[in-house]
């Protein structure tokens, strides 16, 4: 094996290695900014589902959307309740209220690269029974 056909050997296996480090850096954070993207929308569900019931339990419905939900709050001040909707990933809260209980639907939007999963939740009313 020549010199320069050992060089290039050598210098062909740390390109390799390069990109395979790169990628694997590029996954750990493509996986970690998905974690935290799902962390935010479970905290702002969380956020909201709170304030909804709040208002179910002092005036006995649900509120009609969430638009009406925020001239009525009781719990987050307007600027919480502002920055659980527009959260750093643009996505798209939407609430849908039933007889017993409600949903909320977090949408990411179409050009989101990291998360493309839609999250819902649902939340049945239960009754408190004080003694």
């Amino acid at each position: 094996m020549t010199k320069k056909l050992k060089f290039r050997l050598q210098l062909a296996v740390i390109t390799l290695g390069t990109f395979m480090i790169a990628y694997t850096i590029f996954d750990i954070g493509r996986v970690s900014i998905k974690q935290s993207h799902e962390m935010v929308a479970e905290r702002n569900i969380e956020m909201l589902s709170l304030e909804i019931n709040n208002y179910r339990d002092d005036n006995g419905v649900y509120p009609a959307s969430l638009d009406f939900l925020q001239t009525n709050l009781s719990l987050l001040s307007k600027d919480d309740f502002r920055s659980a909707l527009s959260d750093p990933f643009q996505d798209t809260y939407t609430y849908a209220a039933n007889t017993n209980g409600f949903s909320i639907t977090v949408t990411p939007p179409q050009s989101s690269v990291f998360f493309t999963n839609t999250i819902s939740k649902s939340f049945v009313w239960r009754r408190q029974i004080t003694p």
